[in-house]
């Protein structure tokens, strides 16, 4: 009788996981679909993009402090890990600056689009770096990215500004360099100390903002040209975006596994452009949608091919 009931709550448990975290990962991926919305209406209210991402990053700084110090960890890397955070932070740092500079120049929802391509990319490096096949899945979800990207520029070329594409594909590239640097790191920093990982990366970015900022305009931040819905933004996006959109997607992963949890992200885009248009009115033409949709697709295949062969 006892093993019975052992045997039927084990049974049950797992659908329970499941179903907490999918949860969690809609929440993840919405958060983060909130995040290029946030951005432009941060723009819009004073802030430029070197203050914006300095501020952000010093706002979700201490709360990844005190998430460090409730799981007991200190806020020091050991000597063999401070080299490869380095590195790490400074390819982070450069995705974001790069992604902030293509939503200073293109409509949100186009910027997350073109900004999708980074699973493709990821699957490149993967075939130059680690020289083993792509599989039959990523070879044609590599075609079909390809083919969205080339119509979604193609279809909105009229007025669109290349240096934008151009800013929002190379943090594609990055976010796929940021993928395969985090995938060895991860072994040796274990889970428990995550919230070290993220407060340590943040540390580094403020630094390296500031040093940038004090570099371009030694005469400060220029506070006094951001409002009070400016500061409110900002603080969404340090606090709660930063913070929250890892920490979920995290505990996510950890519950459904990474194939899954690439699927449910792809309701980011569709929440970026969900806001875009009840927001700001952007709208997508028919040509824009199929790219875009191509491009998501090239993203599901391989996870999908990857959830059946599990």
């Amino acid at each position: 009788m006892g093993m019975t009931k052992n045997i039927a709550s084990s049974l049950t448990v797992k659908p329970r996981e499941h179903i907490y975290g999918y949860t969690i990962l809609v929440l993840s991926a919405m958060i983060w679909g909130t995040e290029a919305i946030l951005v432009k209406l941060c723009y819009n209210n004073g802030f430029s993009i070197i203050n914006l991402l300095s501020l952000r990053y010093a706002a979700s700084l201490p709360v990844f402090v005190l998430l460090t110090k409730l799981e007991h960890n200190t806020l020091t890397p050991t000597k063999e890990l401070l080299f490869p955070l380095l590195k790490l932070s400074a390819n982070v740092l450069a995705g974001v600056i790069m992604l902030y500079l293509a939503l200073a120049l293109l409509p949100a929802t186009l910027a997350i689009l073109f900004f999708y391509a980074y699973p493709s990319f990821t699957s490149l490096l993967h075939m130059l770096l680690k020289r083993g096949p792509l599989g039959a899945s990523r070879f044609l979800a590599l075609i079909i990215s390809g083919l969205g990207l080339i119509l979604l520029y193609w279809s909105s070329n009229m007025g669109l500004s290349l240096l934008g594409v151009a800013c929002a594909l190379a943090s594609a590239l990055l976010q796929a360099g940021k993928l395969f640097q985090t995938a060895s790191l991860l072994p040796r920093i274990g889970a428990a100390k995550l919230n070290l990982f993220n407060a340590f990366t943040t540390t580094i970015a403020v630094s390296l903002i500031y040093i940038i900022q004090a570099s371009i305009n030694p005469q400060g931040f220029a506070l006094t040209a951001i409002n009070g819905l400016g500061w409110l933004y900002m603080l969404t996006l340090g606090m709660i975006v930063t913070v929250f959109g890892n920490l979920f997607m995290t505990i996510g992963i950890k519950n459904v596994g990474a194939v899954d949890t690439s699927l449910v992200l792809l309701l980011e885009p569709l929440t970026t452009a969900a806001l875009a248009f009840l927001i700001f009115g952007d709208v997508l033409s028919s040509w824009q949608m199929l790219g875009g949709l191509l491009i998501l697709l090239a993203v599901a295949l391989p996870a999908t091919a990857n959830l059946r062969r599990a």
